[in-house]
């Protein structure tokens, strides 16, 4: 399972894996990543969704288009 998991194959340890013939699931809440991530990984399950213990519609805020360090909460954006 790959929690946040930002690219199929960049510095991807669960792609050494899955080269192997694994799969797993992988999750992360921006949709070109998914997007991506189904593209490229199909034998995977690939899940869009924020990790939270609440069950609850939320605003992503990204600091770019494919990078590091979306959050959903406000008070962390730049």
């Amino acid at each position: 399972m790959d929690v946040g998991c930002y690219h199929p194959k960049k510095f991807s340890n669960t792609y050494m894996l899955y080269k192997k013939g694994w799969s797993g699931i992988n999750i992360d809440m921006e949709e070109d990543k998914i997007t991506l991530f189904d593209m490229v990984r199909p034998r995977d399950l690939n899940v869009l969704s924020p990790i939270s213990d609440k069950e609850e519609e939320v605003t992503l805020y990204r600091y770019s288009k494919y990078g590091l360090g979306s959050t959903i909460d406000k008070k962390n954006c730049l």
